[in-house]
């Protein structure tokens, strides 16, 4: 199982990831420093809109260790709907995930194991397969 862990998101509420049990998990772990994570957000946007029509999967963006108003910044400027939640301290990314470059992708399944990992940008068509995948019980090859 994914170790569970909560992050406050950008309104400052508490968001544990085991809320999400029973529908798939998309964690993106990005800065805006970082130019992959910002050429790969828009397709992240778009999915978390098409996961969210489908009502069994979601999109959790987790910035590491930026400043509150950048981040928020950049959500407000470019219209990202995703939930963005912050680690702060660069705890659950480091310790918890072990991510040590950027953007690092984990999808998590419906019972909150660990379906796969993408580090590195990846892309919609890329993430619309691995979710059609999880939603099969497709084992990877």
């Amino acid at each position: 199982m994914v170790p569970d862990f909560t992050l406050r998101d950008l309104d400052g509420n508490d968001v544990t990831l085991s809320d999400y049990r029973g529908k798939i998990v998309v964690l993106n772990f990005w800065a805006v420093w970082c130019r992959y994570c910002i050429e790969e957000m828009p397709d992240f946007n778009e999915l978390d809109r098409e996961l969210a029509e489908a009502g069994d999967a979601v999109v959790l963006a987790v910035n590491v260790q930026e400043p509150y108003d950048t981040v928020n910044d950049y959500i407000t400027k470019n219209d990202i709907g995703i939930k963005v939640l912050l680690d702060e301290d660069g705890y659950v990314s480091w310790n918890i995930f072990g991510v040590s470059g950027y953007p690092t992708t984990f999808v998590v399944n419906k019972d909150g194991s660990l379906y796969t990992y993408l580090p590195g940008k990846t892309d919609l068509k890329t993430m619309r397969t691995i979710i059609d995948m999880v939603r099969e019980n497709a084992p990877l090859h």
